[in-house]
């Protein structure tokens, strides 16, 4: 028998029971999990963009690419307030990935911001 692979459904609900718990315990764990779903967005959307290179519809993967990367940075800045408040729990979300490789080009054509 397979293992059951959770659905973001599943997700969703689990970190909702976070969120209900007391400040000092939800607020890192919120956190953590904001920075691991906004990495892993990141990483999937530059793939896809990457791989879209010299596509018709390269420009919609280029704009959620950059658009993530700005998520990247925001959460690096909620991390660090919440340090600040002292309340990094005993868990480390771990490094902030690397933004360091240039944002990719403005999106144009079909689906470019106006």
């Amino acid at each position: 028998m397979a293992p059951h692979e959770p659905t973001a459904e599943d997700i969703e609900g689990l970190i909702r029971q976070l969120g209900a718990q007391p400040p000092d315990e939800s607020i890192p764990g919120l956190t953590l999990v904001a920075n691991r779903a906004v990495t892993e967005l990141h990483r999937v959307a530059r793939a896809q963009a990457s791989q879209q290179r010299g596509q018709e519809d390269w420009g919609k993967w280029a704009r959620l690419a950059n658009a993530v990367r700005s998520g990247v940075l925001q959460i690096a800045a909620i991390r660090d307030s919440v340090k600040g408040l002292g309340l990094a729990g005993g868990r480390s979300p771990g490094p902030t990935p690397s933004i360091d490789d240039p944002p990719l080009p403005p999106a144009t054509g079909e689906g470019a911001p106006t």
